[in-house]
């Protein structure tokens, strides 16, 4: 519950300040309400209107309730996956006002400063520091676990149907009272609550205005001093771990409790489970799609290495498809670089934090990536490990694929690394299959007190191997966050070697390098001068 100075922080006045800070972190581009008017409108015009837009909101509080336009949403439907003549495939976007979302974004703003003492650890969504990957860790970890000590564990996937849309307001209000939020803020949320409405844009027609009555815009852990996971959400993704059958049942029994007083309705058929250990070959309670091999988890499959390995295979297709489209545009070289590093690599990143890409993989990305920047069935006329140098060393600045990824996959594991002793729930198995791996150079991972593996997955002890490599370039390197970019650029090479054109070069490599690139020499020559000097230049 929150204690005396969270609930005075929540409860002041909305201030100008507040506002402004609450634009900033808006997007642009974005679908505006039924004024027509968007985020970018009130960013250029705040100076303006900013103190008669406090005092709208002002007046709102005062009074209790909002205009009409203001308490309008236009619902546009977009297609899911699936038959588009099945309403259930079609999802309801709400388009509100700028000024309703302003008004949303500041109390969601103070509400963050909140989160992390009244939401439990397993929701690890919309809670600052937190994230969607700390629960794909712990599943991966539990899968691995269960496997080798073959351990009985059931995963269940839990499908809300239309969560967003079921949750019983008068629930919300009782759950904020009880967590001891404050009369102003528990005020704010009824008018941004109460008496809303909305219109169905179809074909470019509206709908006559309808009100809106409801919605909303056990497994033992090694190490873990008899914690347990039990539940693990991401929004309204749930997931169940069961180490008994009994568990299983009583899992379902508590949703229907949950169903009453919450509104919420839980999708049987898209429902689905993993069965791990002596369950597989038993007939488990609950008629719902039982898998031996793979489940899948807020958009990441789990399961066997073959289930895992399809986490790459849709996503190679789609890189090798999404080169080939880029391939016919006319681009510069430092043009196809960008491409591939901020279109093309991104496709991955999803995944890369919890399972190390197979060479496989990082073979067939390589060659789409080459085949678009040097043209298909082409030779590489300029080395990979001088393409991938900073361009004041004399690159283009192209990523490594290989190097990107590692430093996707270590980068989540500097939380470990900075509370050893205390870690957050998510990374307690991890330390108990580093601990042997690392214990020479973070001996704080390993303890007589507390069991450690002998064997490690193949996904941390590969993390290990890297964690190791940087270490004994920089013993100081996992003490402080670091980067993505700065992870990746520690794991390059070197550089390439430089043939001596000359004994003293007149200026410094980094400026003749900078004026190779110089942008009066217009892209297709700049692209010859830096594969000429290239040639020259390095070995």
């Amino acid at each position: 519950m929150l204690n005396d100075e969270d609930i005075e922080s929540l409860e002041k006045p909305i201030t100008l300040d507040e506002i402004k800070i609450a634009l900033s972190l808006a997007s642009n581009n974005k679908s505006p309400g039924i004024d027509g008017l968007p985020y970018e409108f009130y960013s250029s015009f705040l100076d303006m209107l900013g103190e008669d837009l406090l005092g709208v909101y002002n007046n709102i509080f005062k009074t209790g309730t909002m205009s009409m336009s203001q308490r309008t949403g236009i619902v546009t439907l977009l297609p899911k996956k699936g038959d588009k003549t099945d309403p259930t495939n079609w999802r309801p976007i709400s388009l509100l006002n700028t000024d309703y979302k302003l008004i949303s974004k500041v109390l969601q703003i103070r509400m963050s400063k909140v989160l992390p003492t009244i939401v439990n650890e397993h929701q690890t969504c919309s809670v600052p520091g937190r994230s969607i990957h700390d629960n794909m860790f712990i599943i991966r970890d539990i899968i691995d676990y269960s496997a080798m000590k073959k351990i009985d564990c059931a995963l269940i996937s839990i499908d809300q149907h239309k969560a967003f849309d079921k949750v019983s307001w008068s629930f919300l209000m009782r759950v904020l009272e009880k967590l001891r939020f404050g009369s102003n803020f528990r005020k704010w949320v009824t008018i941004l609550y109460n008496n809303i409405y909305s219109r169905i844009l179809i074909n470019g027609n509206l709908s006559d205005i309808y009100p809106l009555l409801e919605g909303i815009r056990g497994f033992p852990i090694p190490g873990g001093s008899g914690r347990r996971v039990k539940f693990l959400q991401y929004a309204d993704d749930a997931t169940c771990v069961a180490t008994n059958i009994g568990d299983i049942a009583q899992y379902f029994n508590v949703f229907k409790l949950f169903q009453k007083a919450t509104g919420a309705s839980v999708n049987m058929s898209k429902t689905c489970g993993l069965k791990l250990g002596t369950f597989a070959s038993r007939q488990l309670p609950t008629n719902i799609h039982w898998s031996t091999s793979s489940i899948k988890i807020t958009g990441v499959t789990f399961g066997s290495k073959e289930a895992v390995h399809c986490n790459w295979a849709t996503k190679v297709k789609s890189a090798t498809l999404l080169a080939k489209s880029w391939s016919s545009r006319h681009l510069t070289l430092l043009g196809k670089v960008l491409v591939t590093n901020t279109v093309i690599y991104p496709l991955f990143y999803f995944v890369a934090p919890v399972f190390r890409v197979p060479d496989s993989v990082v073979k067939e990305v390589n060659k789409a990536v080459f085949s678009f920047i040097w043209g298909e069935n082409k030779p590489d006329l300029v080395s990979r490990k001088v393409i991938i140098l900073d361009r004041l060393q004399g690159g283009l600045g192209l990523d490594s694929f290989r190097n990107k990824m590692d430093a996707l996959l270590i980068r989540p594991l500097f939380t470990l690394l900075t509370r050893m002793q205390d870690p957050p729930i998510h990374f307690i198995i991890a330390r108990f299959f580093l601990a042997m791996p690392l214990r020479r150079v973070f001996p704080q991972l390993w303890s007589n007190t507390r069991p450690n593996s002998a064997v490690c997955p193949p996904s941390l002890l590969y993390a290990s191997d890297i964690i190791r490599r940087l270490h004994s370039m920089d013993s100081l390197f996992f003490q402080s966050s670091k980067s993505i970019k700065l992870i990746t650029k520690s794991l390059q090479p070197s550089g390439a070697n430089l043939i001596a054109v000359r004994d003293y070069p007149a200026f410094p490599w980094e400026t003749i390098w900078k004026l190779a690139f110089s942008n009066m020499l217009g892209n297709k020559l700049m692209d010859f001068q830096w594969r000429l000097a290239s040639h020259f230049v390095h070995r």
